[in-house]
């Protein structure tokens, strides 16, 4: 298996099918859907990266990111979102949390993110 891949979102259709596809590619990936859940794993689990979407239904995903980084500070984001008008907040910035660990919804080719994961995680910042 390649890296571990966290999948936070509030639409199952999106984390059942983008763990499903990037387990083809031979991740270790599993979705959830509150970030409840994203937390339990976390405290029993090391994950290489996290797929965060911003705008969750009973949280918000920038506190998310910041709980999810302070359990585990090598860690990596990818941020999954629809809101075309998101800019990445000055806090994540010294998280190495910018402009390349973006992604908007909705994603046409899923090539894209697969693309992305392997950069977010080949970036040794």
């Amino acid at each position: 298996m390649k890296a571990k891949i966290l999948i936070l979102d509030d639409e199952p259709l999106i984390t059942e099918s983008l763990s499903e596809y990037l387990q083809l590619y031979d991740y270790d990936a599993i979705g959830v859907v509150t970030f409840e859940e994203a937390l339990k794993m976390s405290e029993n689990t090391k994950f290489d990266l996290y797929i965060v979407d911003i705008k969750l239904k009973k949280y918000d995903g920038i506190k998310a990111i910041l709980k999810l980084y302070k359990l585990n500070p090598t860690t990596k984001f990818i941020i999954f979102t629809g809101s075309r008008t998101f800019k990445v907040p000055e806090e994540f910035k010294e998280l190495n949390i910018t402009d390349k660990n973006v992604i908007f919804k909705p994603l046409i080719d899923l090539n894209i993110m697969l693309k992305k994961i392997e950069e977010i995680l080949q970036d040794k910042k």
